[in-house]
């Protein structure tokens, strides 16, 4: 019997069925080799008897076998191929990277027996004996990837690349003059080279390991580049060989003659087996890789954002972020001056803190860092939507405040008023109340909440003005936040169709959760230019919703356009110095219009020491806190007396007391009684006795309340 002793290694994972030897010629196609549509295993090709006094061999005398023998695998898998920076989901390879392959072979010694057909000779028996019997060389397995032209070469066969005809001694003259490359293979990267319409890289020389009796393995990884060639698409093949000494069985062992083992491995595993006489066994193995083909470029230029925009944005983000901290310092010092108190200056510190945070974490739309993609939408556009929500609280509270006040004698004109302006006061000002009283509206009885009969205090606090900013950004907040949860974003290199240029940015995953977020804050300042729209005929003293329009319509029209042109900044050959100076533009806009048009005038007006005079109509306890209802434009947050006047005796009234409930009562009355006989004179029709009289009895009323009050102050004093 004839004793074998070797260890294979292969390439690329697939299925190896038992591998008859019995072979008279070679077969036309494999049962699933990689020669198949659709085929994933390896081929395998055998090499008759070679007769140690000829070297001499050709490609043609490799025979092709249906199938591997059993217990042998050979498979190559690209670590990296599809989940680097530089790759996509079409497998390519740009020239002179690396790109890193892990190995995995094993061999059976029990499976790999049987005979073979020698012309003269017939078939010729063998059997694997044990491997104690053979040397520890035999081992060894060499590897090499071999890469075929898809435009010159059909079936790519690494038996039949004009390589492999040559003789033993070739492969030892090839040895000694470098092809094989450095014993170490951690070393240096493989580097292919071109021959014809192929490219090859070095054999490298691997030890396999035993595992179990008679069974070995060998695991390793390489990193490949490829040369500067003419670009293409390349089958890329995995080519081991491994041949081994063997004795007939009609032979005595003494008669045997160790020739040595060298083992080819290619992406498809293609093993070949010869057996003679004072002669080897010749296994090659070749497998091709997933997908078969990659594509060979040069490598793009890839754009990333430039040094000058990383220094502009952080030098412009860092001298507003420094001015919004001074203005945040100057509020709070004056926060107990009448105008910030008027201007609710805790909603005002509040206002320009997020400016802060936009300016701060600007530098997130560069983007520089994996983290920069998930968090760098949330950063940015919650304190953005959060901006334009106090916008539209503080205006509501305004509103809710002193618009029944200011409807005294206007009852004449309803009927004239827009509808379009009806629909805003009555529902959209309702949507904003029943959000801000949410959930305690659903517990407690509207009757509570309501003004005084006949009076037009309305109770608008400071706490719930802030559950309407936290309700009115909580979308934003909820949307980006599942945004990072869901789309774990991070820095990936995109290029063209073309393949020449690209740019580094973040994932397109989650762009659509931008796109959306900056559409919320776009909604969010368009919902302050309708209340601000609403709030235009409060009186000066009060409205600040001049200030609110402006700000909300210019940051309203720059989140529409940058919407619009974020769809042009984000082509693969864009600059990325044109996408981050978009985002970072728009929020230093928004965030800086904010701050220019509603806390800038009030810093202004505190150092010009300008005064502000409240009609005592509206006056407003000084020591009460913001959280109690409002009955100023800039809603200081005063209450309303809790015990109204009864206006029986005397009434004092200091400087900044509010007006007894019932006097509110009779003013009012009184002035809807007179405008209604004004409005009868101007229609020229006659007032009827009747309502002369009236209105003559409710001024009396009024002249006789107002005689018993008392003013317990001076000019001096208001002066």
């Amino acid at each position: 019997m004839v004793a074998i002793r070797a260890v294979f290694g292969g390439l690329l994972p697939a299925a190896l069925l038992p591998l008859p030897l019995v072979v008279a010629a070679s077969v036309p196609f494999t049962l699933n080799g990689y020669d198949v549509d659709g085929g994933a295993d390896p081929i395998c090709w055998t090499l008759p008897l070679l007769n140690m006094s000829d070297f001499r061999f050709k490609a043609s005398d490799f025979m092709m076998q249906p199938s591997c023998p059993e217990g042998t695998s050979f498979s190559l898998r690209p670590v990296d191929l599809n989940h680097s920076g530089e790759f996509d989901d079409n497998q390519i390879m740009y020239f002179e990277t690396p790109y890193k392959f892990e190995l995995d072979a094993t061999v059976h010694f029990d499976h790999i027996a049987g005979s073979i057909a020698e012309p003269g000779r017939g078939n010729v028996a063998f059997e694997v004996g044990d491997y104690n019997d053979t040397s520890e060389d035999y081992t060894t397995l060499f590897f090499r990837l071999i890469l075929c032209d898809t435009r010159h070469v059909g079936f790519c066969n690494p038996i039949n690349v004009g390589f492999l005809d040559l003789n033993i001694s070739d492969y030892a003259v090839i040895e000694r003059d470098g092809w094989l490359g450095s014993r170490d293979t951690t070393e240096n990267d493989l580097k292919a080279v071109q021959i014809g319409n192929h490219l090859f890289t070095a054999w490298i020389e691997l030890k396999m390991q035993e595992i179990s009796p008679r069974f070995f393995q060998v695991r390793h990884q390489f990193t490949i580049r490829l040369p500067k060639v003419s670009a293409g698409t390349f089958f890329v093949i995995g080519h081991s060989h491994i041949h081994l000494p063997v004795v007939a069985v009609e032979e005595s062992l003494s008669n045997f003659s160790d020739v040595g083992v060298a083992a080819v491995a290619e992406l498809s595993a293609s093993p070949i087996l010869a057996l003679a006489h004072n002669e080897t066994v010749w296994l090659e193995i070749g497998d091709a890789v997933p997908q078969n083909v990659i594509e060979a470029l040069p490598v793009p230029l890839i754009l990333g954002v430039s040094n000058a925009m990383k220094i502009g944005i952080g030098s412009v983000s860092g001298v507003f972020a420094f001015i919004s901290l001074l203005l945040l310092g100057y509020i709070v010092h004056h926060r107990q001056h009448i105008v910030m108190k008027l201007a609710q200056w805790h909603f005002l510190c509040w206002l320009v803190a997020c400016s802060i945070f936009v300016y701060v974490f600007m530098f997130t739309f560069l983007p520089t860092n994996d983290w920069h993609c998930r968090a760098g939408n949330f950063l940015e556009f919650v304190p953005l939507t959060m901006m334009a929500a106090i916008l539209v609280g503080r205006t509501w509270r305004v509103y809710v405040t002193v618009s029944q006040a200011m409807s005294i004698g206007r009852r004449a004109s309803k009927a004239t008023e827009k509808k379009s302006m009806t629909f805003l006061k009555r529902y959209f000002v309702g949507l904003l109340t029943h959000i801000a009283r949410f959930p305690y509206n659903m517990m407690k009885s509207e009757q509570k909440r309501a003004p005084a009969k006949g009076g037009f205090r309305q109770k608008a606090t400071a706490m719930e003005t802030t559950r309407l900013i936290l309700w009115l950004s909580f979308p934003q907040f909820l949307m980006q936040l599942i945004g990072m949860i869901v789309y774990d974003e991070g820095l990936n290199t995109r290029v063209d169709a073309s393949q020449s240029l690209g740019r580094v940015e973040c994932d397109e995953g989650g762009q659509w959760i931008r796109r959306t977020g900056i559409a919320l804050v776009s909604l969010a300042f368009g919902a302050a230019v309708a209340l601000a729209w609403v709030c235009r005929d409060l009186p000066s003293a009060f409205n600040e919703s001049h200030g609110v329009f402006q700000a909300a319509t210019i940051n309203t029209i720059v989140t529409l356009m940058a919407i619009s042109l974020d769809q042009l900044a984000t082509t693969a050959k864009t600059s990325p110095d044109v996408n981050a100076f978009l985002w970072a533009a728009t929020s230093l806009m928004v965030a800086s219009t904010a701050n220019g048009c509603i806390v800038w005038p009030k810093v202004m007006r505190v150092q010009s020491g300008e005064e502000i005079i409240i009609s005592n109509l509206l006056a407003q306890n000084k020591d009460s806190e913001s959280s109690n209802p409002v009955t100023s434009r800039y809603g200081a947050g005063l209450p309303n007396p809790d015990e109204p006047n009864a206006l029986k005796g005397s009434i004092h009234l200091g400087i900044n007391d509010p007006v007894p409930k019932e006097l509110e009562q009779d003013m009012l009355t009184t002035n809807e009684l007179i405008l209604e006989v004004r409005n009868e004179l101007v229609e020229g029709r006659t007032p009827t006795l009747k309502e002369w009289k009236r209105l003559i009895a409710k001024v009396e009323d009024l002249h006789g309340d107002l005689d018993q009050l008392h003013f317990d102050w001076t000019e001096e004093d208001e002066q």
